[in-house]
């Protein structure tokens, strides 16, 4: 996989999908959605050479297009899932939720992860540190360890440290995860679907932090962490979500992944930090280039598709800015994804 930062592979161009009538078998392994022709063209101020076009209807339920200006964003959402690729997920009949949510608000079809051939934990460290895995001797999926075991941990600095220092909230929510910051297997939690408990820096503040931050999801039916912070609108300023092995894709099939997410999003955009319109959130998966993605913001005009050049390192810096945050490592320099989601 080539470079996300290499210009030579840079689109200009942003197109506009049209109405996606949704599978009704859930099951199906594959297949297109009708398109309609682009209905009006209008260049973006501050992009590139790019073009934008809306559905012709907004169904009343849509998360996206509510407003036209950006506002300060409060709250970024990132919801990580594993391994597939953009085409297994987006346009694909096992996946009509998130096709439809990427109609109805955008996605990036050249979105890249953070290093070639990278398992799931250097995308992750990449994610949220804006360092290839080979900087920081991270390479493949590997135990963290409990203080004071060095082993496959970074003292880099990371988006956890910059949040704390700054007085901008974070928080890891991990499905299945058994405690706080949790070292190990549990359930369907995967200790290195989780970055916070790498890094241990900071003269042990990453690790306290991770301990009071990294904290168990909960579930759809019973509640817990993320869904309690949704409901007395206390979220912090930047959310990781990780689901299970299951729900996140990994172990189940894409399906199985899309039905939970239709059950899931939608607590997320009715809360009231949605409501409020002043909430991101950011669908990504982890690895196999061009990586799925939904992008949903109020601001985000309805079926918006960038062919730009987009990688994890775009993501942090996008959170970064958002936030007033100096950009780390890949993340300067990394394509500016703000302008193309209109966030």
């Amino acid at each position: 996989m080539s470079s996300t930062t290499d210009p030579a592979r840079r689109s200009r161009t942003v197109v506009a999908l049209g109405v996606f009538v949704p599978a009704v078998v859930l099951l199906a392994a594959c297949g297109g959605s009708k398109r309609a022709a682009p209905r009006t063209t209008t260049t973006r101020p501050k992009a590139p050479t790019a073009t934008t076009s809306q559905r012709s209807a907004v169904t009343t339920s849509s998360p996206c297009g509510r407003v036209t200006t950006p506002p300060r964003w409060q709250h970024v959402i990132v919801v990580i899932f594993e391994n597939h690729r953009h085409g297994d997920v987006i346009d694909n009949r096992a996946a009509p939720y998130a096709t439809e949510l990427a109609r109805e608000c955008g996605t990036a079809t050249n979105w890249s992860d953070a290093g070639s051939a990278y398992p799931s934990l250097p995308n992750y460290i990449g994610l949220t540190s804006g360092q290839d895995g080979k900087d920081v001797g991270i390479t493949g999926d590997c135990d963290a360890g409990a203080p004071p075991d060095k082993a496959c941990t970074t003292g880099a600095d990371n988006i956890f440290r910059q949040a704390r220092k700054t007085g901008v909230s974070v928080k890891s929510y991990q499905e299945d995860m058994p405690g706080n910051c949790h070292i190990g297997e549990g359930g369907g939690y995967r200790e290195h679907h989780n970055p916070a408990v790498y890094y241990r820096g900071d003269g042990g503040g990453d690790w306290s932090d991770c301990q009071k931050n990294d904290v168990p999801m909960g579930s759809l039916s019973g509640g817990g962490n993320l869904f309690d912070d949704l409901e007395r609108d206390t979220l912090p300023n930047i959310a990781f979500v990780e689901p299970n092995n299951c729900h996140n894709t990994h172990d189940c099939q894409v399906a199985q992944g899309d039905a939970w997410a239709a059950k899931f999003f939608p607590r997320i955009f009715a809360s009231k930090a949605y409501r409020d319109g002043r909430t991101t959130v950011l669908w990504l998966w982890d690895e196999d280039t061009p990586i799925p993605n939904v992008i949903v913001s109020p601001a985000t005009r309805p079926g918006t598709v960038s062919a730009d050049a987009i990688s994890h390192y775009s993501a942090l810096r996008a959170i970064e800015e958002i936030f007033g945050l100096p950009l780390l490592g890949h993340a300067n320099g990394a394509r500016d994804m703000r302008p193309l989601f209109n966030l």
